[in-house]
């Protein structure tokens, strides 16, 4: 049988799991799926390049903050 504290930890862990695979999903697939759907619709968005590529470089980042904030104990 598992501890308290192991399920609480499982428990976080998992927690961080789901929010790790949402941040790909809104930082890295979302906006590039929109850089290259947008040209086909004909609209004039110049400044979307730009912040694809702050959410591209800003995404590592992300991904070890959620880790450093989400374990609250190792």
């Amino acid at each position: 049988k598992c501890s308290v504290k192991t399920r609480n930890m499982q428990r976080q862990l998992f927690n961080i799991l789901i929010v790790q695979m949402a941040v790909p999903m809104l930082f890295v697939y979302t906006p590039c799926a929109g850089i290259i759907s947008i040209p086909m619709a004909h609209t004039g968005l110049n400044v979307f390049p730009n912040l694809v590529s702050f959410l591209l470089t800003m995404f590592p980042l992300l991904d070890a903050i959620i880790v450093i904030v989400g374990v609250r104990s190792y």
